[in-house]
Formats: C-alpha cells, sequence, structure tokens
C-alpha cells in the first residue's frame, strides 16, 4: 500500500502509478484465491436452489429370463424357451417442498455467499495493507541507508584528516586510532544498513510480482524515493464505524447465522418431504399388456426414527455456532481497541514529529557554532562530527516519524473500512498538497 517512505510516495504518488499499484494487488495469489472462493459459494447456492427444480431422467432395462427347459405334465410335455424383456422412458421428478430443510439450506448458502463477498473485499483490503506495511519498511531503509551513507562519508573525512595529521607529527596517535574507530563503527553500520535495504526491498517486490524471482524494483516504485514534501502532516479522516459494523466482524457475524441456519436444515430432516413425480415407459408387449404406460405419483414422506442422527447432527453444528460467536466477541474487543490504539499511536507521533521539527532548529545551530569553532581552531574535528551526525540523526527521525505518520493514517483507515487503494490515498494526499500550497 505504500511505496516508499510511506510518505513520500503517498505524496507524489502519480495516478499511473497508482493504477499500476491497484491492478497488481488484484492479481495477487491472496486475492485470486478470495474470488475463486468467491465463485465456488456462487455455484454452491445455485446448486442448492436447482434441487427444487424440475430433474428430467432417461433409462433403458433389459432383462434376460433361464434358458429352454422341458415341463413334463403327464403325458404332455411342455417346452419353455428363452425370453427376455425390455422398456425404456423417461422420468419428470419435481422436489416440491421439504417442510424446512432446502428452505434453511438456501438460507444458510445465502448467507455463505454474502460472507464470502465481504471476505473478497477484506483480503483486498489486507493486501493493501500487507503493500503498504513493506512500503513503510523500505522506506525507512531507504532512510536509513541514505544517513548511514553520510555518516560513513563524514566519517571517512575525519579519518583521512586525522592520518595526516598524524603522518606530520601534528595529531597524536590516540586521534588517529579514535578516527579510526569512528570508521569502522560507521563502515559496519552502513554495511548492516545495506543488507536492510536489500532485503526490504526483496521483500516489496516478492509480493507485488510472487511470479518473478528479479528482486529490482521498477521505475514506478523507485523514482518517488527521494521525493519527500515535510510540509504536508497526514490527518486521520473524520469517519468512524463500530466495530459491530467492519467487514471482519460481518462476515464472522453472517457464518454464525449461517450454522444456525445450517442447524434449522438439519431438524427439518424428520419433517415430511412432498414430492411430484411422472414416468413415461415403452416397454414389450406381454399378454393384455400394452407397450407403453404413464404414471403421476404424488409422494409424502418423512423419517420416522434415526438412532438420534437428527438430533446430534444439530448439536454439533449448534456447537460450532457457538464457538464461532465466542470468536466474534474477542473481534469486537480487539477491533475497538485497535481503533482507540491508533488514535492514540497517531497523537504521539505527531508530537514526536513537531520535537524533531523544534529540536531540527537546534541542531541547525549547534553544528554552525561548532563548524564556526573548528575552521578558527577552537574545535576538534570529533567535535564537529559528533554535530554533524546530530544533524543528520535529527533529519533521519523527522522523515521516520513522517513515515509513522502516514502509516499511522492507512491502519485507522483500515480499521475503519476506509478505501486505501493507492488511487485514494494519493487524491487524499493530493488534494492536501494543493489545498495548502494554496
Amino acid at each position: 500500500m505504500r511505496i516508499l517512505s510511506l510518505i513520500l510516495i503517498l505524496l507524489l504518488v502519480s495516478f499511473s502509478y497508482a493504477s499500476d499499484v491497484d491492478d497488481l494487488v488484484l492479481q495477487l495469489p491472496e486475492v485470486k484465491k478470495a474470488h475463486h472462493e468467491l465463485s465456488a459459494a456462487y455455484y454452491d447456492l445455485k446448486a442448492t436452489y436447482s434441487q427444487f427444480g424440475l430433474n428430467v431422467d432417461s433409462f433403458y432395462r433389459y432383462s434376460y429370463n433361464q434358458p429352454t427347459v422341458t415341463v413334463g405334465l403327464g403325458p404332455t410335455r411342455i417346452r419353455v424357451s428363452n425370453d427376455y424383456n425390455y422398456n425404456y422412458g423417461i422420468q419428470f421428478n419435481w422436489l416440491l417442498y421439504t417442510f424446512g430443510v432446502l428452505e434453511n439450506q438456501i438460507k444458510s448458502k445465502e448467507l455463505i455467499y454474502y460472507s464470502k463477498v465481504l471476505k473478497y473485499r477484506q483480503t483486498v483490503n489486507d493486501s493493501y495493507l500487507k503493500f503498504y506495511q513493506l512500503l513503510y519498511d523500505f522506506t525507512k531503509s531507504c532512510n536509513l541507508l541514505d544517513f548511514s551513507n553520510n555518516t560513513l562519508k563524514y566519517s571517512e573525512e575525519f579519518l583521512n584528516t586525522s592520518k595526516r595529521l598524524y603522518d606530520v607529527g601534528i595529531a597524536p596517535k590516540v586521534d588517529y586510532l579514535r578516527a579510526l574507530s569512528v570508521y569502522q563503527d560507521s563502515l559496519t553500520q552502513n554495511s548492516a544498513a545495506y543488507q536492510n535495504y536489500i532485503i526490504t526491498t526483496q521483500n516489496l517486490y516478492s509480493f507485488l510480482f510472487p511470479n518473478s524471482n528479479n528482486y529490482f524494483l521498477p521505475n514506478f516504485v523507485k523514482k518517488y524515493i527521494y521525493y519527500i514534501d515535510s510540509d504536508v502532516i497526514p490527518k486521520l479522516p473524520n469517519e468512524y464505524k463500530n466495530p459491530e459494523e467492519l467487514v471482519v466482524s460481518q462476515i464472522l457475524y453472517s457464518n454464525i447465522i449461517s450454522l444456525l441456519y445450517q442447524r434449522r436444515a438439519v431438524l427439518a430432516q424428520s419433517n415430511p418431504k412432498l414430492a411430484l413425480s411422472s414416468q413415461y415407459v415403452r416397454q414389450r408387449p406381454s399378454g393384455f399388456s400394452r407397450d407403453y404406460s404413464f404414471n403421476i405419483i404424488l409422494s409424502l414422506s418423512w423419517k420416522i426414527f434415526d438412532s438420534g442422527l437428527v438430533k446430534n447432527q444439530a448439536q454439533s453444528v449448534e456447537e460450532q455456532a457457538n464457538a464461532l460467536y465466542q470468536d466474534y466477541l474477542r473481534t469486537i474487543v480487539n477491533l475497538y481497541n485497535s481503533q482507540r490504539n491508533v488514535k492514540s499511536k497517531y497523537h504521539i507521533d505527531y508530537k514526536m514529529y513537531k520535537s524533531y521539527l523544534y529540536n531540527l532548529d537546534f541542531r541547525k545551530e549547534s553544528f554552525r557554532l561548532v563548524k564556526l569553532k573548528y575552521e578558527n581552531g577552537l574545535s576538534s574535528y570529533l567535535d564537529y562530527l559528533d554535530a554533524q551526525n546530530s544533524l543528520l540523526q535529527t533529519i533521519l527521525n523527522i522523515k521516520n516519524s513522517k513515515n509513522d505518520l502516514f502509516w499511522d493514517l492507512i491502519n485507522y483507515s483500515y480499521l475503519n473500512d476506509l478505501n486505501i487503494t493507492t488511487r485514494k490515498i494519493s487524491e487524499l494526499i493530493e488534494r492536501k498538497i494543493n489545498g495548502e500550497k494554496k
């Protein structure tokens, strides 16, 4: 859901980029799986409806009698020859009413289909959330790599300067060793930052392109990496939904009600069943019988005794519904806590962001003074390097805190079933940028 610095990319993401990401999300395996499950539920519902429809069967039967035998009746002997019979025809069956069996099964299947519709929507949102999470991690790794590149560069300059001064006898060896230690630490941190960057890049790429072995992000992602508008701060939307109204809750609730209808259908198996059937048969004539027959049968049947089968099956389904209801209650509590926590986190992150901004002015002034002292020989290069690194660290904190704010925006929107497609988020950010520029 986010390409790069959660912040960056959301700010400058173009509509063509958004369209690319939206298309990729819809092609993810988990989204396709949810779509297939939705289609399966649809056809399962249609199959249940079809049981009330007209069924037509054709048949052909052939029978062969015993071989010829001779039967003696006193002085008379009778020969019984081989014989065969056949008939064929067509049969119509129409289930009229099941007194609650199919009727409740249909209601149960309808709710299952509805829950699959919701699940598909939730799977798409989950995929966007995963994308934004990977983009958030990727952006932080970019910021950290940029920071470590700068610290490595300045520590290398510090090392070279210390070595020259030590070689000419101006600086003691301890200063050179200290500079070497600082450089080695920076080198180690830079290597770790680069490896983290590689990992987050691979994670993001493999999520968007699961069928590819290439781990290089496409240009529509990379070109937005270093564009950050630090003047635009995302704000949480005013929209809010109760946990019971969210898609996650509705999926569980639909499944619970579906099980209750399924229980009714099981109990209704003891009820009568009303069916209508007709049969037209062509057959070999025998004696006075005709060569065809036509029958219409209206049947009413019901179960008398089943050794407790229906009762136990109904109880099993009821226990499943009760277990799922406990999941529903826990989900409501978790969603409520998550909604409350993300709002609190946003306010904390916003205060941290403001604090880093205020600290930035102090760090800039501190660096300016230390640099001035160093240029006039009143401060060591190590003090100069420390002040410079403190300034770089503050800038890194600002970038990361802004990333945190955008991540809070995505989480809040996700937890309130708001639209979090890249196109929608881009529109929100671009409207805010244009509004603040005016």
